[in-house]
């Protein structure tokens, strides 16, 4: 090692703790590994709290071993927090971020493990930043990932959920949604609803990033769908303030109508009276894939190609919309990249899972195209009310 970019290097025989320069933010990698290879070693961060530990099990591998330290950097008291920075995009090591972002300024940082096996240094990490990308767009945290493009930067990423922003409106087209949304108020639409939810708090609106709604205007009771009888259900994503969704839900359903869902809200209406008000959320539906692929005579020579299919295919599903069209293997980027380019894929089977729990247990479906031909019954089906969620660990590919 040396201890400048000038000096003369030394040769350091031992194992040995070299702690990163005082900065607001590190970076930590951890040596990608299988599970159980490292079963009952010792990985440590200290930050100016304490000693943030973290012992492998059998089934622990590197991913695992990277979110354990990251809730044990948060589980300390003070201003230091751990948060899953996905992969580096530069090498696909699992990375976290350790920082403080409450201004109390730089503090020291090390970690400790088996040789070889934890990286750390420094990194800049932002309470709020603005994407150039036009929205709007859900980006859960580590999903926005950009390998190096300046000297010395190892790659950047989202350490939390990205808020869904707004294609830029002219002054014409807000004056429009703006009148539409006022149109709304009492109109008992599920258009004029939706809009009146995704609106502005300050103009009256819910606030919400996202809104379904359904409504039953006939007698059934309760209809298809579970909803009573001349009511509405709107659906709302889980950052969304309960109390003002229920406000505006209020002023903007017809009077008369019911609501539906599992989440009681208790308003005062215009004289001061109590009116108990119902919302639902938009619950996450885990998916898992397992991808057996056969390489045709352009497969890439360089890189991690499998690695490459499995963190695409994730990307692919996070970014899916709640709709009823559910997750399809028809869609899927398996054979081309995201871009529509072929990645050398001479053909592939693929198989779905789908969990209501991050990482499992998965009900897994038949493979397509063989044993199942069918693309529909091979596709996962979603309601309007679930958001798809995929991650890496839980998309596999292997080469056959």
């Amino acid at each position: 090692m040396r201890t400048s970019a000038v000096a003369t290097p030394f040769l350091i025989t031992v194992a040995a703790v070299v702690p990163a320069a005082p900065t607001k933010a590190y970076a930590s990698e951890v040596l990608e590994f299988a599970a159980g290879a490292y079963a009952g070693q010792l990985f440590r961060i200290t930050v100016p709290a304490g000693d943030a530990d973290y012992v492998a099990n059998g089934l622990d591998d590197s991913e695992s071993v990277r979110d354990g330290l990251s809730l044990a950097v948060t589980a300390l008291v003070g201003s230091v927090d751990g948060y899953d920075a996905g992969v580096n995009p530069s090498n696909n090591k699992p990375t976290l971020i350790v920082a403080d972002l409450s201004g109390g300024g730089p503090f020291a940082c090390s970690v400790t493990g088996p040789v070889g096996t934890l990286t750390l240094y420094p990194a800049i990490a932002a309470p709020a930043t603005t994407g150039t990308i036009l929205g709007p767009t859900y980006a859960p945290l580590g999903s926005l990932r950009v390998g190096s493009a300046i000297a010395g930067i190892q790659g950047y990423t989202n350490i939390a959920d990205a808020v869904p922003g707004r294609v830029r409106e002219t002054d014409s087209q807000f004056r429009a949604r703006h009148q539409i949304a006022q149109r709304g108020l009492g109109g008992g639409s599920p258009d004029a609803i939706r809009a009146v939810i995704l609106a502005d708090p300050a103009a009256g609106g819910g606030g919400a990033r996202f809104c379904g709604v359904e409504y039953n205007p006939t007698g059934a009771n309760p209809d298809a769908f579970g909803n009573k009888d001349r009511s509405v259900r709107i659906i709302v994503d889980q950052f969304a303030d309960a109390f003002t969704v229920a406000t505006a839900l209020f002023r903007a359903k017809a009077a008369g109508d019911n609501t539906n869902g599992p989440e009681l809200v208790v308003i005062q209406d215009f004289v001061g009276d109590d009116q108990d008000i119902y919302i639902d959320r938009l619950s996450d539906l885990w998916i898992a894939a397992d991808i057996e692929v056969v390489k045709a005579s352009d497969w890439p020579t360089t890189g991690d190609p499998l690695t490459q299919i499995r963190q695409d295919v994730a990307d692919f599903i996070e970014g899916l919309q709640p709709r009823n069209i559910g997750v399809r293997v028809t869609d899927l980027p398996i054979a081309l990249f995201p871009t529509g380019m072929p990645r050398g894929v001479e053909s592939f089977r693929v198989r779905l899972g789908q969990s209501v729990t991050q990482g499992g247990p998965y009900a897994y479906l038949d493979y397509y195209p063989a044993p199942e031909d069918d693309a529909v019954l091979a596709s996962v089906s979603m309601t309007s009310r679930q958001k798809a969620r995929a991650q890496i660990a839980d998309i596999t590919a292997i080469l056959v």
